[in-house]
């Protein structure tokens, strides 16, 4: 004789809650048998493991949809794809947190260096920076900044400084980007040696290109040759209004020799 369960004794083996039969039913995922007289839920055997089958396709980020679909899968090749597809996706999330990671973590060690290293120049070595601006004195280009926000996660505020004019906008060190990627739209600033010092700068609106006098002022002491560019990547800003800190790094690229 066929044993059935209610929705209590259900939730209890599966550990999950009565909305959650009640989505699948709803969804067509199952079909419990209704009892005529007090309108009761029952569940076999054959609807417990679906319910467990589901679960599982849930927490591995199948859709209701696709878990609809793969229920119905009549050949193990079709069955075999969808995992694949699967697998892929969860390739490139782990690809893209791993690439979180590089960011957070490289960010925190800025952080930390702020307070102990301000206004205290060094050269350092950084990576191509790939930079979309949003004000220039030169253009601006709405898809190299589509382009960016789209990435907001892996991006910061940027101003470059070449030829005497100031742009400011979004960058991206071109390490986080594939080179499947389009990024003919953005502007590569490349990388090299740099003398480099953070620096609290709480007017923005004002800045110039005096900002990169202590820079300047290091390599003509050190005998350094400045490449001709300098940028400056925003790293945070505490406080508001008057008592506002913009803490950069500044950049003051060095020529190779």
């Amino acid at each position: 004789m066929k044993k059935y369960y209610t929705n209590t004794e259900v939730c209890r083996i599966l550990n999950v809650t009565r909305a959650t039969l009640r989505f699948y039913e709803k969804t067509g995922l199952i079909h419990p048998v209704i009892n005529k007289e007090n309108n009761y839920r029952l569940y076999d055997e054959y609807q417990i493991y679906l319910i467990a089958e589901c679960r599982r396709y849930q927490q591995n980020e199948f859709s209701i949809k696709e878990i609809g679909e793969m229920l119905r899968e009549d050949s193990l090749e079709q069955y075999t794809g969808r995992i694949l597809e699967k697998k892929d996706y969860f390739q490139r999330q782990k690809e893209e947190y791993e690439k979180k990671l590089d960011l957070i973590n490289e960010y925190a060690s800025k952080l930390q260096e702020i307070s102990q290293n301000l206004n205290v120049p060094e050269v350092i070595s950084f990576d191509d920076v790939l930079l979309a601006p949003q004000k220039s004195s030169v253009s601006s280009d709405r898809q190299a900044v589509h382009y960016m926000i789209e990435r907001l996660h892996l991006t910061f505020m940027m101003i470059y400084m070449h030829d005497e004019c100031i742009e400011s906008g979004f960058g991206i060190y071109r390490k986080f980007v594939n080179d499947s990627e389009e990024t003919s739209k953005l502007h590569c600033i490349r990388g090299g040696r740099a003398a480099h010092m953070f620096m609290d700068v709480p007017d923005v609106l004002s800045l110039n290109t005096d900002i990169r006098k202590p820079l300047l002022d290091y390599a003509s002491s050190n005998n350094l040759t400045p490449r001709g560019d300098f940028m400056m990547i925003q790293l945070v800003k505490i406080g508001e209004e008057k008592d506002m800190h913009r803490y950069f790094e500044a950049y003051l690229p060095l020529t190779d020799d």
